[in-house]
Formats: C-alpha cells, sequence, structure tokens
C-alpha cells in the first residue's frame, strides 16, 4: 500500500511539474501577447486624447493610459492562469475552444476593470458621451474598448501559433518523406514475398465465401457505409478494389498482429509501408499510396503515431 501511495504520489508532482514547465516555457510568448493589449490600448486612447473631443483632454490623462494598458497586461495573464487551470489552455491551442474561452474570459475581465477605474477615477473613454455617462455607458464604452483590444491580441495569437503549427507539419513531412525515399531505395528490386502467416481471410460482398489476401499487397481500406468498406489492393501490376462486410474496427481486429496496417482516420486504415509520400493540407497529414492516386487524411488523432511509425529505422 505504501508502494502505491509513493507512486501515485509521483505521478502528481511529475504532472504538476509538467504543467508548471509549460507555463515557464510559455510565459515569453504570453507576456508578448499581454503587452500587444496594452500598445493596442494606449494607441486608442492616445488618438483619442489628440482628437478634437472637446472634454478628451480632460478625461485621458496619462496616468488612466497608463493605469488601462496595466490593467490589460494584468488581466490577460489572470485569464491565461485561469483558462490554463479550467480548460487546460497552452498557447498551442490559441485556434481551439480553450482559445475562444480564453479570449472572451479576457474580454469580461478587462471591460470590467476598465469600467471599475472609470467609476472610481475622474478620467476615462466616457467622452464619447459629452463626459456625463452613467454606469451603463460606462460598461458600454469600456468592454467595447475590451473587446478590439483582446479580439486583436487574439488575432495575432491564432495567426502566430498557425504559422508554428504549419512549420512543424511541414518539417515533419519533410523528415518522413526523407525516411521513405531511403527505405525505397533499399528495397526497390524487392518483390512482395508470400508467406503463409501473412495470408488473411476476409468476407468479400461479391462472394459467398471468404477471399484470401496477402497482407503485404493490401493498400488501404475506406468505409463507405457502416457495414461495407472498400479494400484496395495489390494484383499483379494493378490495383484492385473489392467490397468487404463488416466495419473499421472489425477489419482492424483482423490485422491485430501486424503492425504495418494501422488507422489513420476514422474512415481508413492503411498499410504504412505503402505510404509513397507524405503532403499537409490546413495542418492534417495527407498520405499518398503507392500505385493510387488516392488521398488519404490522416486526423490529429492518429498523426503522431502515423509520424513514428513512418520516420523509424
Amino acid at each position: 500500500m505504501r508502494l502505491r501511495f509513493n507512486n501515485q504520489h509521483t505521478l502528481k508532482m511529475s504532472t504538476l511539474k509538467q504543467r508548471c514547465n509549460t507555463l515557464r516555457n510559455e510565459f515569453k510568448a504570453r507576456l508578448g501577447y499581454s503587452l500587444i493589449s496594452a500598445i493596442i490600448i494606449t494607441i486608442i486612447l492616445l488618438l483619442i486624447k489628440k482628437s478634437d473631443m472637446p472634454s478628451a483632454d480632460q478625461h485621458i490623462s496619462l496616468g488612466i493610459v497608463a493605469a488601462y494598458a496595466a490593467i490589460a497586461v494584468a488581466t490577460h495573464i489572470i485569464s491565461d492562469a485561469i483558462s490554463y487551470i479550467v480548460a487546460g489552455f497552452s498557447m498551442s491551442l490559441s485556434t481551439s475552444w480553450q482559445g475562444t474561452f480564453n479570449t472572451i474570459l479576457s474580454i469580461m475581465l478587462m471591460g470590467a476593470a476598465f469600467s471599475y477605474v472609470e467609476a472610481t477615477s475622474p478620467g476615462g473613454i466616457v467622452i464619447f458621451f459629452d463626459g456625463k455617462g452613467n454606469l451603463p455607458q460606462i460598461l458600454l464604452s469600456n468592454y467595447v474598448l475590451a473587446i478590439i483590444a483582446a479580439t486583436i491580441t487574439s488575432s495575432f495569437a491564432r495567426n502566430s501559433e498557425r504559422r508554428k503549427e504549419e512549420l512543424r507539419i511541414s518539417e515533419e513531412c519533410s523528415a518522413i518523406n526523407d525516411c521513405i525515399a531511403r527505405r525505397n531505395a533499399e528495397k526497390s528490386n524487392a518483390t512482395c514475398p508470400i508467406i503463409m502467416d501473412q495470408i488473411i481471410k476476409l468476407d468479400t460482398a461479391a462472394a459467398s465465401h471468404s477471399s484470401e489476401f496477402a497482407v503485404c499487397d493490401i493498400i488501404y481500406a475506406h468505409r463507405t457505409s457502416n457495414q461495407h468498406i472498400t479494400l484496395a489492393y495489390n494484383c499483379g501490376r494493378k490495383v484492385c478494389r473489392t467490397c468487404i462486410d463488416g466495419n473499421i474496427a472489425d477489419l482492424l481486429q483482423a490485422f491485430a498482429n501486424y503492425s504495418q496496417i494501422m488507422r489513420c482516420h476514422k474512415d481508413y486504415i492503411v498499410n504504412t509501408d505503402l505510404v509513397n509520400h507524405v503532403s499537409y493540407n490546413r495542418n492534417q497529414y495527407l498520405l499518398q499510396m503507392r500505385g493510387t492516386k488516392h488521398i488519404i487524411p490522416v486526423s490529429h488523432k492518429y498523426q503522431r503515431m502515423i509520424y513514428d511509425t513512418l520516420t523509424a529505422e
């Protein structure tokens, strides 16, 4: 019992350490985006201060500008921390629902803080209401300012993370294609050996009995309906297709002893030995299989597994 407690305690400490490392590694990026909001707020307030509005210079002092900028930084840091605890938000998830949650939370906190400063100090941006705003007008003007700042900052973060993700996917595809090229060069003259323990029997819709297939000839399987799967396989110098009864899960179970047959999508199973080239679109791998022009997508869920398999020496 004591050993079990120690293992669980170690696991918890390891998870906590990983989270702290994540926060520390992303601190510079998070602070940078917070400063973007502060800069946007400062520019807007200074432009209003220099405008022709009669009460602009009176209501927007440099102290107010500094207070709003500091609030922008502080609320971003607080909203990032809350989003991380509640939703597991990190910078790599800026384009996901966690990123949207973080943006909305930033707007709520920033607008509330701006409104508090406005209501408790003689200055602010309520000058849009002739400098005589009641509480709803104060909330409206400050939340509009918060929406502008948080939305622009969020756009910066999303675009930055999207570019990073595209660069990562591009580098991974290049590494995969290099490995595929080396393997193809090594076995360019090799033929598919017919090994009895690599012959599999599958029930086809076209026949009343099972058909036999060499595992190394199978290219991919595509689910076309709940109980029908199209199987593509090499037959001589051409690619043949046949219809298999069953579902993807059952077919995957039939190939359980063959590590090269893997699921890459909810509708696809592929033979990783016959992947000829890998490209990408919108951060998703696209597999070009040998002997066919059919492009097979890889779900994000299976990308790491496919990458590890295709780059294994």
